[in-house]
């Protein structure tokens, strides 16, 4: 695999969002980014689903998500989009799982999860996702 040299990545600045996040995720499918959750100006998780048009460069404003989230997982499927867990309004981690079909612009809820997770990792293999779980937690040592 051919590395580009640090020559051929530049900063660009694009369109602006209609509003502020921070932990939102941010993913693309059939050339367009989609930014998905993430929490407002005031801290709170938010269920904004915002799509990014480079042709365009501008933000379109999309069906919100079911649940307000923040620090989701997010895997690509095909034309849909997969968000996993991330923090819910009330700071707490989320079992849900949704997936939003970018073709036919709708959201669906998925089976939840086992337990509430956050700050997992997702990634998809085939036709199948994965989720990645690392829970390590040791006392420190004086």
């Amino acid at each position: 695999m051919a590395v580009p040299s640090a020559n051929e990545f530049h900063w660009q600045s694009l369109a602006r969002l209609p509003c502020g996040r921070v932990y939102h995720t941010l993913t693309e499918v059939g050339g367009q980014m989609y930014m998905l959750g993430g929490c407002d100006a005031a801290g709170r998780p938010c269920p904004g689903l915002d799509l990014y048009s480079p042709e365009g460069d501008r933000w379109i404003s999309l069906a919100p998500m079911p649940t307000s989230r923040a620090g989701a997982a997010v895997a690509v499927l095909g034309k849909q989009i997969l968000v996993v867990g991330g923090v819910g309004e009330d700071q707490s981690p989320l079992k849900v799982v949704e997936m939003y079909n970018t073709e036919e612009g709708r959201w669906r809820k998925r089976s939840a999860l086992r337990e509430a997770l956050m700050g997992v990792s997702i990634t998809v293999k085939g036709n199948k996702s994965y989720i990645l779980i690392v829970v390590s937690f040791q006392k420190g040592t004086k």
